[in-house]
């Protein structure tokens, strides 16, 4: 998964703005750059906001009540479960007990929000042979081959370069232009007219970059990048990004986790192994429990997310704060291949700092629960202290950003644009706070399985 982070045929990245309150540090900000999208990269963590989340996102007609109905079809549609036999981590179980003896409750029902501070085993986007299970393979790949297929034309290496907006007033949004993703001087562009809107799905930096590009944002943005303001919205101005800090804990007691064991890794019987279906040690996926502490955060253990651990008799867990911290996402220049400016705002507001240190001591106190037997011990933070000196030093953006787009300010409560008609935006951009002790995931597939009934019945 790491190294899919850097591969430039899936993903597209850039550094951000150094981020003030952690030593002015800059992150390497990434987006999926394949079918599936960023999906097709991600953790594959599948989880739920705490209850009265989806109420504070503004969306018409989408509650916490009436959004199970569209997280179950989700739930089916890629078929999110535990894993299971050789899926799973051999120490889950251990990392469970210890949490409970932190004070945790595990969760073994996915809808069950009756205890804020509690732990599960990961309930993932994989299937039974351990591959992953994306927006492509799930959606787009079945619609691609049934009968649905005449009523979808897929493009693909395309780069949309701007949306077309017409003269009239209000403005409404009549197709878009695209070049080949090789064509960064646009010397050959195309077009693709809507026959009634045009319904944008870039993620949370494609779609602000495109709404910007095609004169749709903040007045002064657009004239400082050369663009023609047709839109005045703001967006790109209330963004939100999360942390994620990890505490790092070391055993000599206990045999090696052998999804940790490069040697076994990289041998040619696993990979037959993966390859023929039968999971094995390459269909593990790196973290192996989450869990939710009250308001403050979400947390994933983690055995093998990062090469560095390999070989090491080492367990990890981290924590994502809930935020409150609002960044901001802006074009530079007209063109739609130039780099953004991206400031992530990581913990700028002293909450979310407290936030962050409430929800690490519960990892440090599930680790110091450990049976003996592990012979354990806090490698990271080093004397297990932890401070908001060190917490400024360590954390980094966990690949959480939402908001560029968000209702109430940009859309209407139907993710149609605001000041003009048949522009409509659906993913994460569209949230205008973070989903709370969760991940985003979920919930943007969850919206857009609301939205296409809503859009549907349109």
């Amino acid at each position: 998964m790491l190294f899919s982070w850097f591969m430039e045929d899936l993903t597209y990245g850039f550094s951000s703005l150094p981020n003030p309150v952690l030593n002015n540090r800059s992150f390497r900000v990434f987006t999926g750059n394949t079918l599936g999208g960023t999906s097709s990269i991600n953790g594959m963590q599948f989880s739920i906001p705490i209850k009265r989340t989806v109420e504070k996102w503004g969306i018409e007609g989408l509650t916490t009540a009436s959004s199970k109905k569209f997280f179950q079809r989700v739930i089916d549609q890629i078929g999110v479960a535990v894993p299971e036999g050789n899926l799973r981590h051999k120490y889950v179980r251990n990392y469970i007990n210890a949490a409970r003896k932190a004070g945790f409750s595990e969760s073994v029902d996915l809808w069950d929000d009756s205890n804020s501070r509690s732990i599960s085993e990961n309930r993932l986007t994989v299937d039974p042979n351990g591959f992953r299970r994306d927006s492509c393979t799930a959606y787009l790949s079945p619609t691609i081959k049934d009968k649905c297929k005449t009523n979808l034309r897929l493009v693909q290496d395309a780069t949309v370069t701007r949306i077309l907006l017409s003269k009239s007033r209000p403005q409404r949004a009549f197709g878009v232009d695209y070049v080949h993703s090789n064509d960064t001087q646009m010397s050959y562009p195309k077009r693709i007219l809507a026959r009634k809107e045009v319904i944008v799905c870039a993620g949370p930096f494609g779609s602000p970059k495109l709404l910007q590009v095609s004169g749709i944002g903040p007045a002064h943005v657009l004239r400082k990048a050369g663009v023609k303001v047709r839109v005045a919205l703001p967006v790109g101005r209330r963004c939100q990004a999360k942390t994620v800090t990890p505490v790092d804990m070391k055993y000599t007691g206990a045999p090696l986790e052998p999804s940790m064991n490069s040697t076994l890794v990289n041998s040619e019987e696993e990979l037959r192994k993966f390859k023929s279906g039968r999971g094995g040690l390459l269909g593990i996926t790196p973290s192996f429990a989450t869990g939710k502490d009250n308001r403050n955060g979400f947390i994933s253990a983690n055995g093998h997310t990062f090469p560095t651990v390999f070989d090491r008799n080492a367990l990890g867990a981290a924590c994502s704060n809930n935020v409150r911290s609002f960044g901001y996402y802006q074009i530079r220049d007209k063109n739609p291949f130039s780099t953004p400016d991206v400031q992530l705002a990581l913990l700028t507001n002293q909450d979310d700092l407290r936030r962050v240190i409430k929800c690490l001591k519960g990892v440090k106190d599930t680790f110091q629960n450990f049976a003996p037997l592990f012979k354990s011990s806090i490698e990271n933070p080093v004397g297990g202290e932890i401070t908001e000196e060190w917490v400024r030093r360590t954390a980094v953006w966990n690949g959480h950003f939402v908001g560029g787009c968000p209702v109430g300010d940009v859309l209407r409560g139907d993710l149609t644009v605001r000041k003009m008609r048949q522009l409509r935006v659906v993913d994460a951009s569209s949230l205008r706070r973070m989903p709370l002790s969760a991940g985003p995931m979920g919930s943007v597939y969850m919206i857009a399985e609301y939205m296409a009934e809503v859009i549907a019945r349109t």
